[in-house]
């Protein structure tokens, strides 16, 4: 893991709203400001995300006696602590809140995951892909890749797939198709590129 480097120009999309005389933008907040703001001085917790330009997000951490608990909240994300037994970071947002945000995440962008004590560690995403379930409202549906042809999956097939790989990010969100709200599901996936 690394501190943030003095200077640092990436920027995200969060932060105090100032008007301007032809509409409203959103002010940038630097990496380093982020990180910052996500210490908590415990160098084993996650508590945030980062992806310049795309999000900022507080993670909270899954009660361990719920694991389809996802933040009802804004501007967080909630930490799987049934990925986190498989050594995966999974990252679980409704599509309505900050799940929102994950649409916009690309082939190829540098995800870092800020700990505690204000390290991170840095990953890039190497894949993305969109799933319909045939139980919208069952967390336990099968699933069906709309990206790769083949045979129907089970939830467990998914999660072994998505989660089940180690050291890696996984965010997870649902997507909202024909009134919908949690017709199918988008998993964004990031690979360790660095260690520190």
């Amino acid at each position: 893991m690394r501190e943030p480097s003095v200077g640092d120009s990436c920027s995200s999309p969060t932060g105090d709203l100032e008007e301007w005389a032809f509409g409203r933008f959103r002010s940038r907040r630097s990496r380093a400001d982020f990180v910052a703001s996500a210490r908590r001085a415990d160098a084993a917790t996650i508590t945030g995300v980062f992806v310049c330009d795309v999000l900022a997000l507080q993670v909270t951490q899954q009660p361990a006696n719920d694991p389809i608990f996802v933040a009802e909240t804004s501007d967080t994300v909630t930490q799987s602590r049934l990925a986190a037994d498989y050594g995966t970071i999974g990252l679980l947002a409704h599509n309505h809140l900050s799940g929102s945000r994950f649409f916009n995440l690309a082939l190829g962008q540098e995800v870092d995951i800020v700990y505690g004590d204000g390290t991170f560690r840095q990953y890039l995403i190497s894949e993305i892909r969109h799933l319909q379930a045939l139980d919208p409202d069952n967390p336990y549906s099968d699933f069906s890749d709309l990206d790769n042809a083949g045979p129907q999956l089970s939830s467990t097939q998914v999660f072994e797939q998505f989660f089940g790989g180690g050291d890696r990010v996984v965010f997870q969100t649902c997507i909202s198709a024909n009134g919908i709200r949690s017709w199918g599901r988008l998993f964004v996936t990031a690979t360790r590129v660095s260690t520190y």
